[in-house]
C-alpha cells in the first residue's frame, strides 16, 4: 500500500444540537467539531466553512486521538495544549466563537468560567450556577434569547 492509503484522511463532522436548552440555542445552526488530531492540519480550512457559528476543540476525543485515554480535564499534555491553540487560532481567523470548558479541580466554577473567557478566549460555555451565568452575561452585555 502507498503511504497515502495508510494515512487517515482529515474529516469534518457537522452536527445539529439537540434536546432542551442546547437544542433551542442551536436550531438551524451548524456546529463545527474538531476533535481529533487528524483535523489539525486542516483547521484553517475547516473553520472557514460557511454557516458555522462556533467551534470546539473537544479535549476528551482529541486526547483519545493522541492516545491519552483520560485527557478530559486539565492539566493537559503539551501536544493537547498545542492542539487547542491550533484550533483556537483557526477559529479566531474565521471570526467564530470558541466553545471551551475547563474543569480544573483546583478552581471553583467562577474561576474556571473566567479562565475560559479571559485566558482561553471562549465565547460559548456552560455555567451551571445560574447566578454566575447571569452575572457573566451582564458583564458581557449579552442576553438569553428567551
Amino acid at each position: 500500500m502507498s503511504k497515502e492509503k495508510n494515512e487517515k484522511k482529515s474529516s469534518l463532522g457537522v452536527a445539529l444540537g439537540g434536546g432542551g436548552a442546547r437544542g433551542a440555542a442551536h436550531i438551524g445552526v451548524l456546529q463545527e467539531i474538531k476533535e481529533d488530531r487528524y483535523c489539525l492540519v486542516d483547521a484553517d480550512n475547516i473553520a472557514a466553512v460557511s454557516g458555522i457559528s462556533f467551534a470546539e476543540w473537544g479535549p476528551g476525543d482529541m486526547g483519545m486521538s493522541f492516545g491519552h485515554l483520560d485527557q478530559h480535564d486539565p492539566p493537559y499534555s503539551d501536544e493537547m495544549n498545542d492542539a487547542r491553540e491550533i484550533v483556537k487560532n483557526a477559529i479566531d481567523k474565521s471570526g467564530l466563537a470558541f466553545l471551551c470548558g475547563w474543569k480544573d479541580s483546583s478552581m471553583n466554577e467562577e474561576q474556571q468560567t473566567r479562565f475560559c473567557l479571559d485566558e482561553l478566549g471562549a465565547r460559548v460555555l456552560h455555567v451551571s450556577d445560574s447566578n454566575l451565568a447571569n452575572e457573566i452575561r451582564i458583564e458581557m452585555g449579552r442576553e438569553m434569547p428567551w
